[in-house]
């Protein structure tokens, strides 16, 4: 199975390939309003100097929201690409996690 990492970083998309490359999203399949969540993801990260950011506030979201919609936009990518398994790193469980039903133990 063909893997992509959801990921924010700067200038960047958002997604990365199996190489550890940004990814074009216009090569995969994605939805209009997926693509726009992303969007919008990526600019609450790229207007934030994260690496900066203390208690939990960005500019323009809080660090919830900021998850949240990293949530939302990884339950959709794993709908939208059933070919590719869709990686992120959960800062909450402070894990991988590739499946979008996977439970805490």
């Amino acid at each position: 199975m063909k893997k992509l990492h959801l990921m924010a970083d700067y200038s960047a998309s958002g997604l990365w390939d199996e190489a550890g490359k940004p990814a074009d999203l216009d090569d995969y399949p994605i939805a209009k309003t997926t693509r726009k969540l992303i969007d919008v993801w990526m600019d609450w990260y790229e207007d934030s100097n994260f690496y900066l950011v203390t208690n939990g506030v960005f500019l323009n979201c809080t660090s919830e929201e900021f998850y949240d919609l990293e949530d939302i936009i990884h339950r959709r990518l794993i709908k939208e690409l059933p070919d590719y398994e869709i990686t992120r790193f959960d800062v909450e469980v402070n894990e991988l996690i590739n499946d979008v039903f996977m439970v805490e133990e």
